[in-house]
């Protein structure tokens, strides 16, 4: 099964549906592929010193369902002259679903 929610299952043998059949089975999205997810929001593209980005990471399994979320998510920032400038003050926020905020000031 590659997508998420909830499915009726009714369960067989020989042709004769099963006692409490049919149920309720919840299929839950599987372990995040972050080569599957995106990343969108203004603060991708600009942002104004000293004041806080922001932009939404969207977790996805192998299959392309939305994530649980619950993971840590590092963020590096560089600049354009000085390296890798990672702020210690960022901080990444997670959300029911694979949603994670970033935000970072700039």
């Amino acid at each position: 099964m590659k997508k998420i929610g909830i499915f009726q299952m009714k369960i067989f043998t020989m042709n004769v549906e099963i006692k409490n059949s049919p149920t309720e089975i919840n299929v839950r999205p599987g372990p995040n592929l972050y080569s599957m997810s995106i990343v969108q929001g203004d603060g991708l593209s600009s942002c104004i010193a000293g004041i806080t980005c922001t932009f939404t990471i969207i977790a996805r399994d192998s299959s392309g369902n939305q994530g649980r979320g619950g993971d840590d998510i590092r963020v590096l920032l560089t600049g354009p002259c000085f390296g890798p400038l990672e702020d210690p003050n960022t901080q990444v926020k997670q959300e029911v679903r694979g949603r994670g905020r970033a935000r970072a000031r700039a």
